[in-house]
């Protein structure tokens, strides 16, 4: 029995050891059988045991004594994906002569990344057999090939390439703060950019301290239709109270948050009844979204109404204030005076509006044409502003409401503006449903005043003069401190 080199040739009439040689590394003996001489495995088995005996206790020495060689063989997986970092770790065995001199990581948005062609690569640390290593700078969303290599010597070994795209967080912008009321807004939120995954929840958060999130909040909206981008109503606000609003954006990666927004409630006014109106700031001006329905004079005096009273009689010859509330038998779905009230507010003259005792309640007051103008010029000018300040809401829809068409309406500013119809001089009640009338506190002659007028067929505003003695409605605003 003898060992040969690699370079020998089989023959079928000997018995060889081979030995190999890894390339670039040093060489290793291994036994191979090869094939007996054919008169020996034809003679007695008792001639040809004893040898065969000897060259298998032969063989096994030689395997122990040189273990077979394997291939150097790298295992990639991903331990964790964040927005601009792709931390990876890799295992790797293998048994053959020469230490592992480096390893690490090379990476590139095209196939199969070497040492020489790629757009990153890292050295690591090989430790025992292991190591893990982490991809800066990567761009969520584009798609980049990461393998591992190892150098043993002068030789270098990569793993298979993995194909993977890094998730990055979503951007989200938080919309304008608007139609603020003492217990409600609006806002919204748009999605700039997905973060190249699927964006699982979109929404508001708000609270009273800054940079509210989705585990620190006084509130919460998730919008549920999976759309780019939403406009919502924030609800149950205190009045006159700082809040502070984020949009917020959820992916595989986490959550994101817009731009921080903060407004203040309006507060809640009351008159000297005890009725209570929702308020919205409008630009640099705060207005009742309700019409008036008070049936006092800030100082407790009642303002005259009852057309047996002989004060509300001799009005027009006294300039008395009168108040009246529009027939329920007229406005159909309504039952009831209180109804009436409650939904459309009541009708008063000119008068009431002028009498020094004060209509509105403190700290408010019947705008002039000058506050008219200057909401009127903020939504847009007369053409349009009329259907920012129409309340959207039309028959067959419950009471206050428009009767159709309601044109153009979209309550954009949330003034909520509605039809309570007029009461001429002459005691004649109209066109409830169809226009809304409001006074202006600004005097045009002795016998008329302005007025505003919106109506159902378009979204205009028209300002006019009307007989003091007709009954219009009323709105109560004030200034932004």
């Amino acid at each position: 029995m003898h060992c040969r080199p690699d370079t020998e040739t089989e023959e079928d009439n000997t018995t060889y050891f081979r030995q190999q040689k890894k390339t670039k590394s040093k060489s290793h003996t291994r036994c191979v059988i090869g094939v007996f001489p054919e008169a020996v495995r034809k003679a007695d088995p008792v001639a040809w045991f004893g040898p065969a005996i000897i060259l298998a206790l032969f063989l096994i020495a030689c395997e122990k004594e040189f273990p077979e060689e394997r291939t150097p063989a790298p295992e990639l997986s991903v331990a964790r994906l964040t927005t601009t970092t792709t931390e990876f770790s890799a295992l790797f065995s293998w048994n053959m002569d020469g230490e592992v001199s480096a390893c690490g990581i090379v990476w590139g948005e095209n196939e199969n990344p070497t040492l020489e062609n790629n757009d990153g690569a890292t050295i690591d640390d090989p430790g025992a057999g292991s190591f893990s290593s982490s991809l800066d700078g990567l761009v969520p969303g584009r798609t980049y090939f990461v393998r591992t290599y190892i150098i043993i010597e002068n030789d270098t070994i990569y793993s298979e390439q993995i194909k993977f795209t890094p998730t990055g967080l979503p951007e989200v912008i938080t919309r304008d703060v608007t139609r603020i009321t003492s217990v409600s807004a609006v806002s919204g939120a748009i999605i700039e950019d997905q973060g190249g995954a699927t964006v699982t929840e979109l929404g508001l958060v708000w609270g009273v301290g800054e940079k509210p999130t989705v585990t620190r909040n006084e509130g919460k909206i998730i919008n549920s239709d999976g759309a780019a981008e939403f406009t919502a109503r924030i609800q149950g606000l205190k009045s006159d109270t700082r809040y502070y609003l984020r949009a917020f954006a959820t992916n595989e990666a986490g959550t994101s948050y817009g731009n921080q927004l903060s407004f203040i409630t309006s507060i809640l006014a009351a008159d000297i009844d005890g009725n209570v109106y929702t308020t919205v700031i409008i630009g640099e001006q705060e207005w009742m979204v309700e019409n008036l329905r008070v049936s006092r004079y800030s100082n407790g005096d009642p303002i005259p109404g009852d057309p047996a009273d002989p004060e509300w009689q001799k009005s027009g010859e006294t300039r008395l204030g009168s108040i009246k509330v529009y027939p329920h038998a007229e406005v159909p779905g309504l039952d009831n005076k209180i109804e009436v009230l409650d939904a459309y507010g009541a009708l008063y003259n000119w008068h009431a509006v002028n009498d020094g005792r004060g209509l509105c309640p403190t700290g408010w007051r019947v705008p002039d044409n000058d506050d008219w103008k200057v909401l009127v010029d903020y939504l847009g000018g007369p053409e349009t502003a009329g259907g920012k300040l129409k309340s959207a809401a039309t028959d067959p829809a419950s009471h206050p409401r428009w009767d159709k068409p309601n044109n153009d309406a979209t309550n954009e500013s949330g003034f909520t503006a509605l039809p309570g119809g007029s009461r001429t001089s002459e005691g004649n009640f109209g066109l409830a449903g169809y226009h809304g009338y409001w006074w202006s506190a600004t005097e045009i002659n002795i016998f008329g005043a302005a007025d505003i007028t919106i109506g159902s067929r378009n979204g205009n505003v028209i300002s006019s003069i009307g007989n003091k003695m007709n009954s219009y409605s009323v709105r109560c605003m004030r200034d932004r401190d």
